[in-house]
């Protein structure tokens, strides 16, 4: 059992941390561990964090490998930082019986990455019956969800919602009520309006969120409320919260950093869903992510380049983050002083933590798991589809300069990635 040295490495604060661990559990952590204790030493300049872990991806398998696989989103992962990640079931077929989630984990046991499913809360997300939930947390969903779209019918919700708090499961719920928007594509604005652009109004999502939690407080399920856009579902989260039911809330990057003024530029890498909103939208997103409720998911929805040239009425809605998410977010709003540093990491690791019940991960903590990423803060890098693994490469930050180069990756005790 080969004991392993992270040195040359600093803590949030910019004091010395190494990091010693074996197998997949840190021994030990301080500023001087001797070499003498380690049979290999990683020499890496950087500071140091608990491995990111993203609650909300889209690995495309089975059914659209043409646009990603789970090799290639875990490598992304492992490039951007990320040792843990949750993958949505909106594939082809849906993930709704246990053989189907069996059969994943055995293909992504030689993954270099930790890549978890989640299963479907309707059979075949068409939102009419549940599946046999009991038998899906058996072989392995961590959570439960119709990501892509929202379960409608009120009595199938809360059946679903009932036996995910009997598995002690979350439910991760897409709060988007499509009878307020058919074929919206866009915000609906100014912007939207004078582009002729059919539009998605904030009370599709407050009214989503309104009728979940009262099926939270029905149910006391873990209730997670994904990629939350409009600023007008913040006082109804907050209230719950405060009420005590075990509500979290999803900021995504895109809705973090990007507003509707990038309808302007006719460029659909910007479409998404929910759809990237107004300034007071975005602000009020930056100002929440203090609460400790409030957990970052990238939402990564790769597509092909092919698809994201059509129009902005056609092309798929999603973005592609795994990669550049931390980078993206230290350089817009770390460094400008918009949000603290510890905050924005606690957000992507302790928090996703808690939520998906990974009690051994999301802290550099001796007896923890060994999950770690080294991050150059003062490094640059140009992001391309050249230098980034995930096969979709619809981010409109690439390109641009952006500070927060990845030097290594560690899951589980294991060398994931080295930049």
């Amino acid at each position: 059992m080969a004991r392993k040295l992270l040195r040359g490495t600093v803590d949030l604060h910019g004091n010395p941390l190494s990091v010693l661990w074996e197998e997949d559990r840190i021994l030990a952590l301080g500023p001087e561990i001797p070499e003498t204790e380690a049979d290999e030493v990683l020499e890496v300049e950087g500071t140091v964090f608990p491995g990111f872990i993203d609650p909300h991806v889209h690995l495309r398998t089975p059914g659209q490998e043409h646009k990603e696989t789970l090799e290639t989103g875990a490598r992304a992962a492992a490039h951007g930082g990320f040792t843990t990640v949750v993958t949505m079931p909106n594939t082809d077929p849906p993930l709704d019986r246990p053989e189907l989630l069996r059969g994943l984990y055995e293909e992504a046991r030689q993954l270099p990455v930790d890549v978890r499913f989640a299963a479907c809360l309707s059979v075949g997300r068409k939102g009419r019956a549940i599946p046999e939930m009991p038998l899906l947390a058996e072989a392995g969903a961590v959570a439960f969800t119709d990501d892509g779209s929202w379960l409608e019918d009120a009595h199938v919700a809360y059946q679903a919602y009932a036996m995910a708090a009997a598995l002690n499961r979350p439910v991760l719920s897409h709060p988007e009520d499509p009878r307020w928007h058919r074929g919206g594509v866009a915000h609906q604005g100014e912007r939207a309006l004078k582009l002729g652009l059919p539009g998605i109004p904030r009370e599709s999502e407050e009214l989503a969120v309104v009728r979940d939690l009262a099926l939270a407080r029905l149910t006391g399920v873990r209730l997670h409320l994904q990629h939350i856009s409009a600023h007008t579902s913040l006082p109804h989260i907050r209230r719950a919260v405060a009420e005590g039911l075990p509500v979290t809330a999803e900021v995504t990057p895109h809705h973090l950093l990007f507003t509707d003024e990038a309808l302007e530029t006719f460029d659909p890498r910007f479409k998404v869903n929910p759809p990237i909103r107004e300034e007071a939208d975005r602000d009020a997103l930056r100002k929440l992510l203090p609460e400790t409720w409030t957990v970052m998911g990238t939402d990564h929805a790769p597509h092909t380049v092919f698809e994201k040239e059509f129009d902005w009425l056609e092309a798929p809605f999603g973005l592609s983050w795994l990669d550049l998410a931390f980078s993206a977010l230290y350089t817009h709003l770390v460094r400008p002083g918009l949000v603290d540093l510890a905050t924005l990491v606690e957000a992507m690791t302790l928090r996703p933590a808690r939520l998906l019940g990974l009690g051994d991960r999301g802290v550099l903590k001796e007896g923890k798991r060994a999950d770690l990423v080294v991050v150059d803060l003062a490094a640059t890098w140009q992001p391309t589809p050249r230098n980034t693994f995930s096969r979709g490469k619809n981010n409109p930050l690439m390109g641009e300069m952006l500070f927060g180069v990845v030097r290594l990756t560690v899951a589980a005790g294991e060398v994931a990635y080295r930049g």
